[in-house]
């Protein structure tokens, strides 16, 4: 695994204890994560179908092999 990614994952760790605290420090009583829009297969697949309409719309015969 490349460094980089080893320290963007101890970035989002430590902007995760932050906001935690930060929360709690506000009179928070609850702290969880909402998933990303790319977390389930039906974004991923509305992304390709949004590529494949524009590709067929531009003419475009490079996209048109998605």
């Amino acid at each position: 695994m490349s460094c980089l990614y080893i320290r963007l994952l101890e970035t989002l760790v430590e902007i995760s204890i932050a906001v935690k605290q930060t929360s709690i420090n506000a009179g928070g009583k609850r702290n969880g994560f909402m998933p990303g829009l790319n977390d389930d297969v039906i974004h991923s697949d509305m992304m390709i179908d949004l590529v494949k309409e524009q590709a067929s719309f531009s003419g475009n015969e490079a996209l048109k092999v998605i």
